[in-house]
């Protein structure tokens, strides 16, 4: 079996069963066989957030994790136990996730040789390749590769309704090759852009932005956020779809209003106060602006009372 190596770390290139553990040098090399890889499709948007987002999400939504390596707009990791279409239901940085078959050089003998290797079922399937920036080759022919080869070995291509989408990534020399595990949904980014919600003010976070910063706080579902500076609800409502329970508190009445049309039906509670007379013990991470809250909602409408402000 071939291992690919990523300076002082390792990548599978075809994980099965392991039915000798003791042929492996140390435990670190013992767990990487349980584990899959993945490759994360970064967004361009931003240059560490992306990666950051994901990293912090699989704290959740693995049991095991770690990186192997970090490409322009593509993440490598081995994760065990990684309920893939969770962690891509509430990325908002990241275009997809594939299961990770092959890495190699980005030239088409190499291409060719990893094409060659590819474990995968007796499905149709469907090729598409992206290029990261100006990296070499073109996606076009990467995909044109690909299908050759798997065309002489015997399977069978669809365009139009493939079982199986082989995705290859092309970035920092390397072209990652793999099956698509998932993909997000960044249409449903754009329909909440604030100036199409019931009520807009200029200078606010895009969904995309405040999802990340949601993501970014390890909050789980079920679980309760606090934004002290909470404007027109737009990192409230990210919360709030992802089944975090959110708490605001805003100094302007006026937003606090407006607030209230943008995250009806959500649950949510927004408080008009002074965040800097916030007496309630808040747990931070990362940003001091947004933090996890332990407490009941009851305690935080008690607390309003205190601080001389209206929870609506």
């Amino acid at each position: 079996m071939e291992i690919l190596q990523f300076d002082d770390s390792t990548i599978l290139k075809d994980p099965p069963i392991l039915k000798d553990p003791t042929t492996l040098k140390d435990s670190a090399k013992m767990k990487t066989y349980a584990m899959k890889t993945y490759a994360f499709e970064l967004s361009g948007e931003h240059e560490t957030l992306p990666r950051s987002e994901a990293l912090e999400l699989l704290e959740i939504y693995s049991s095991e994790h770690r990186e192997i390596a970090f490409y322009d707009q593509c993440l490598i990791v081995a994760a065990q136990d990684l309920v893939v279409s969770a962690l891509g239901e509430r990325l908002a940085m990241t275009h997809r996730i594939i299961e990770v078959m092959a890495v190699c050089d980005a030239n088409l003998d190499a291409l060719a040789e990893a094409a060659s290797g590819l474990m995968i079922p007796q499905k149709r399937y469907r090729v598409r390749a992206k290029r990261i920036k100006d990296a070499k080759p073109g996606a076009d022919v990467v995909e044109r590769e690909v299908g050759r080869i798997l065309f002489r070995r015997g399977f069978k291509a669809d365009l139009e309704n493939p079982e199986i989408i082989l995705r290859a990534i092309i970035t920092g020399g390397k072209i990652i090759l793999g099956q698509e595990a998932t993909i997000t949904d960044r249409s449903s980014y754009e329909a909440r852009r604030p100036h199409l919600k019931p009520f807009f003010h200029p200078g606010v976070l895009m969904p995309r932005m405040a999802r990340a910063l949601v993501n970014l706080s390890l909050a789980r579902p079920g679980e309760r956020m606090i934004d002290p500076f909470a404007g027109t609800g737009g990192i409230l409502v990210e919360a709030c779809l992802i089944g975090i329970e959110g708490i605001g508190i805003e100094v302007q009445k006026r937003l606090v209003k407006g607030a209230v049309c943008n995250v009806q039906g959500l649950d949510c509670c927004l408080i008009t106060g002074d965040a800097k007379r916030l007496q309630i013990l808040v747990q931070g991470y990362g940003d001091p602006f947004y933090a996890r809250y332990y407490a009941k909602a009851d305690a935080h409408r008690a607390r309003a009372n205190a601080l001389d402000c209206t929870c609506l």
